[in-house]
């Protein structure tokens, strides 16, 4: 769904420093103009805009932050239109969005770190934070999906960061930071939006409304946002109707934010989204977007409430931080079975048209408490922080296929009871020659009671574990900045939480054992980039390279053909010794100013992710799967580009935008019989939009060439596959009052 805010600019004013070789040789292979840049820049230089961010739970400017991290500001998402995640991360370097038939089976992965499926039974490999809510404590129930109105930014933060932000931060970290609202003066708009989608029937539509008001001037204000977005269905399901993948999305946020004194802030959220989609969006492949093997609807909804009390006490030398955090994630799913079990009615003494649908849901509830001490901003001398971190997780999860005659065919009841405590703290120096070195430690305790009910063909096995792990996750880096530039070299550890396991049912005589619990897993990445700003600051160029060594990975396995070829988790290093996931890339990003009303922006990544060795477990029919074979679901290559052009039109200020997204090609699974090559798209969207006193007006043309590349294959019965939206125009306007 496109969006549309105002036209803003930017202006830095600025003398022109004096360029290092280095420098000048890098501008100089950008094309970019010096003999101006080294004299004295003129009195109204409009540079590359600074960026504030706390992707080390600091504020700092992102080109000196001393690791390779992407801001996309909200600015920057509503001059894109960009409403989600789905819409946001694609053609991000190192960077992959999964999009499958909802919002409950994508997935998101980060350098190369997957455990191969759409949605797995494991943990996330990429930590996700709402301001400073942990969202991916939770395991196994699909990623948040927040709807990105009103929003400081989002971070990308490649690489783990375990030492700050706990488990699940192996490949990254992703960070939504919303707005606090002013204490200056009221704020207020709306938007509305209305756009067609290629196939579809109906409007896709859109209606947004915010407000901040200072109910004491510089001291408390209160901000509401509200949205609520309809995405047409584009998916044809034969005798169940036309367009049956329409999404509904509603959603508001109010926050609270109050400086009584200059050392202590504090700001409430709370968070309310409420997804709907009348079937899943995908279709038989080889089809025009349409499904025929679907018995009935497969409806989805994915309701969130959350809760976020930052306070921020700033004593002499260091800050006292306390972040509590509540949310509360209910999904309720259908699956339909029946092309799967249907043509085995017969068998099962049952009528020919029995349908096999299965019913789930979770329902998740998460609790967590952290408290730090970060030292003052200094440009020389001691840094350091300390902190502490508690979490309590209760999930159920829960489904149930209803026969008639048999009774539950299959189901399961998962109740998962988890804690977690966490030591953590960095400690660093600052020389005075730029040079900057940080070491960092966590050391986590959690405890996992779960119990796990599996029905098999109307069989149900039990399976109860208890376990308890400590695992401990460094940090090191060393760094030189100075007023343009800044190189580092770091090594960070990662990890990620255990998983208790669905217990098989092993048929007699067959010699296979499945764990009841795999054990946490964890990666070292080793890292080494650079930041530069050129030209008197009209060029940003962003560098780094990595290699991430992944022993013995937890990943979603395959239970040989004999046991069914149902899916289980276990630690790959224990049926294959010595065997890990490689990792080797780098990304290049560009940002430029040519000149004041002219804005060009690049970035590509280079991931290669394969199997040390030879490996099974990861073919369903019981293959061997070659060393080098590369990681499911990871494209080599991944790419973006924008450019954006400020003019007017009759005196009005106007702007032309042009974003480009690219994902490679890659692998849909580990079974040859079934594996297709997925991705291998550039996907291209415009946008045009004007100002009319208050009032902005967008035009905008998304996935501008129809591309329809294929993003997810399911096999089990018949081939189902989703792709991009097609292409879909409309306008959009807001008004701020």
């Amino acid at each position: 769904m496109s969006r549309i805010c105002s036209h803003r600019r930017s202006s830095f004013v600025r003398s022109a420093p004096r360029l290092s070789p280095l420098s000048a040789c890098l501008a100089a292979a950008l094309g970019v103009p010096l003999g101006a840049a080294a004299q004295q820049a003129p009195a109204a230089n409009t540079g590359v805009e600074t960026i504030t961010i706390t992707a080390t739970k600091r504020t700092e400017t992102l080109q000196a932050v001393p690791l390779s991290v992407k801001a996309i500001t909200g600015d920057e998402l509503e001059r894109r239109g960009v409403s989600s995640l789905e819409e946001a991360l694609p053609g991000e370097p190192s960077v992959v969005f999964t999009k499958a038939g909802s919002p409950l089976t994508r997935s998101i992965a980060i350098r190369g770190v997957s455990d191969g499926a759409a949605v797995g039974l494991t943990q996330s490999t990429v930590a996700m934070y709402i301001d400073d809510i942990p969202t991916s404590v939770v395991q196994g129930n699909g990623n948040i999906d927040l709807g990105l109105f009103d929003i400081e930014n989002v971070l990308v933060i490649r690489g783990p960061r375990s030492t700050l932000y706990g488990s699940a931060s192996l490949g990254g970290t992703i960070k939504i930071t919303t707005r606090n609202p002013s204490l200056k003066a009221m704020e207020s708009y709306g938007r509305l939006g209305l756009s067609k989608t290629n196939g579809a029937s109906d409007w896709n539509s859109e209606a947004v409304a915010g407000v901040s008001v200072p109910l004491v001037k510089d001291v408390v204000a209160l901000g509401l946002t509200a949205y609520r977005t309809e995405q047409a269905g584009v998916i044809d399901a034969g005798a169940l109707g036309k367009d049956v993948d329409k999404v509904v999305t509603s959603g508001a946020r109010i926050a609270l934010f109050a400086q009584p004194t200059p050392q202590l802030s504090v700001s409430g959220r709370l968070y309310l989204q409420d997804l709907k989609q009348d079937s899943t969006s995908v279709y038989n492949v080889g089809t025009d977007l349409q499904i025929g093997s679907k018995a009935v609807l497969e409806p989805q909804s994915d309701k969130l409430q959350a809760a976020n009390l930052s306070i921020t006490y700033k004593m002499p030398g260091f800050d006292i931080v306390s972040a509590t955090s509540y949310f509360d994630k209910k999904a309720r799913y259908v699956s339909d079975l029946t092309a799967s079990f249907g043509p085995f009615n017969a068998a099962f003494g049952l009528p020919a048209d029995t349908q096999w649908v299965l019913f789930g849901g979770f329902d998740s509830r998460v609790a967590a408490q952290e408290l730090r001490l970060v030292s003052a901003e200094a440009t020389t001398g001691l840094t350091w922080s300390a902190g502490l971190f508690w979490s309590t997780e209760k999930t159920l999860n829960y489904s149930t296929t209803p026969v008639p005659g048999l009774g539950n065919a299959f189901g399961s009841d998962t109740i998962i009871d988890r804690s977690q405590t966490a030591l953590f703290g960095e400690l660093g120096y600052k020389f005075g020659n730029g040079v900057a070195v940080n070491a960092g430690l966590r050391r986590t305790s959690y405890e996992s009671d779960d119990q796990v009910n599996l029905t098999q063909f109307g069989a149900t096995t039990v399976n109860s574990s208890v376990i308890k792990e400590t695992p401990t996750t460094p940090h090191v880096s060393l760094s030189w900045s100075d007023t343009r530039s800044t190189y580092y070299v770091q090594a960070s550890k990662g990890f990620r939480l255990g998983k208790t396991n669905f217990p098989l049912a092993i048929p007699p005589g067959v010699t296979f054992f499945v764990p009841p619990f795999a054990t946490s897993d964890s990666l070292w990445t080793y890292e080494a980039g650079a930041k530069l700003s050129l030209a008197d600051n009209r060029v940003n160029l962003n560098a780094a390279v990595y290699q991430t060594k992944w022993k013995n990975p937890q990943l979603t396995l395959a239970s040989p053909p004999a046991v069914g070829g149902f899916t289980y988790v276990d630690s790959l290093g224990r049926l294959n010794p010595g065997a890990s996931v490689d990792v080797q890339g780098f990304e290049i990003e560009v940002v430029a100013r040519p000149s004041s009303n002219l804005r060009l922006s690049a970035g590509v990544g280079y991931t290669d992710s394969t199997f040390s060795q030879n490996v099974v477990g990861l073919d369903s029919t019981g293959g061997v799967t070659p060393g080098g074979t590369r990681s499911a679901g990871i494209p080599r290559v991944t790419a973006n580009g924008s450019v954006r052009y400020d003019f007017d039109v009759a005196g009005r200020p106007a702007n032309l935008g042009f974003n480009l997204q690219h994902v490679g090609g890659y692998q849909s699974s580990y079974t040859p019989a079934t594996r297709r090559t997925l991705g291998d798209y550039t996907a291209m969207d415009l946008r045009f939009g004007v100002d009319i006193g208050d009032l902005t007006l967008t035009a905008f043309v998304n996935n501008l060439t129809d591309e329809r590349p294929l993003l997810s294959s399911t096999v089990f019965g018949p081939e189902t596959v989703s792709t991009l939206r097609p292409r879909t125009i409309g306008v959009a306007g807001t008004y701020r009052f």
